[in-house]
């Protein structure tokens, strides 16, 4: 099966114009506000962003190392089992053990 012309072509306007970083952010933003693993339909739900675009956008945030999936869950919302993403802003904790304390004080110290 392949992609039909107007489906790139799609592709190509949403990258071109912007729309498709808005997305991203607006669904990176979401997930740290949250701050829980949520679905693609929980996304749009919350977003507005429809569900198609938040899949695909979930796909390229997820080839770009920004979302990692999580355990999975029934979803909120359609009630079915999902695997819900998360940013890795919360998948990993960081803490003073791991980087030590000079390292915190030295890079985040207010001037």
């Amino acid at each position: 099966m392949s992609i039909s012309t107007t489906s790139i072509e799609a592709y190509n306007d949403i990258n071109s114009d912007g729309t498709s970083a808005t997305q991203k952010n607006i669904i990176l933003d979401t997930l740290d506000t949250i701050a829980k693993p949520l679905s693609a339909r929980e996304v749009s739900n919350i977003t507005g962003i429809e569900i198609n675009a938040v899949s695909g956008r979930i796909n390229d945030l997820k080839k770009d190392g920004l979302l990692v999936e999580a355990e999975k869950r029934k979803c909120s919302i359609s009630h079915r089992l999902v695997t819900p993403v998360t940013s890795l802003s919360h998948k990993f904790k960081f803490n003073t053990r791991f980087f030590g304390r000079n390292f915190w004080k030295t890079t985040f110290e207010v001037q």
